[in-house]
């Protein structure tokens, strides 16, 4: 199997295999999954509002509309790359 073995060695899709191994008591169940989902809201929203300020402070300086177009570019090469990087440990899961 050599593709197992490439596999083996890519670390995608290894933490949420660790993650299915925990066993997970019933008792508090629901109370631990509201609770995990509200503090990565919360975490969403600080880093969103980190970045609102970050960027209304940018754009109120000159350089602005000089950067704006590059930093745009920037940014969606950086998510296509994610994109990438997310379907092909997709693609490898579910190949092997």
């Amino acid at each position: 199997m050599p593709g197992g073995g490439i596999h083996a060695k890519s670390d995608v899709g290894r933490p949420a295999a660790k993650l299915q191994e925990f066993q997970l008591s019933a008792n508090g169940l629901i109370a631990n999954m509201i609770s995990f989902n509200v503090g990565v809201e919360a975490g969403q929203l600080a880093a969103l509002s980190i970045i609102l300020i970050i960027m209304t402070q940018w754009r109120r300086t000159a350089g602005f509309v000089r950067h704006a177009g590059l930093a745009n570019v920037v940014r969606m090469t950086i998510g296509f790359l994610l994109l990438g990087y997310q379907l092909t440990g997709y693609l490898m899961e579910t190949t092997l």
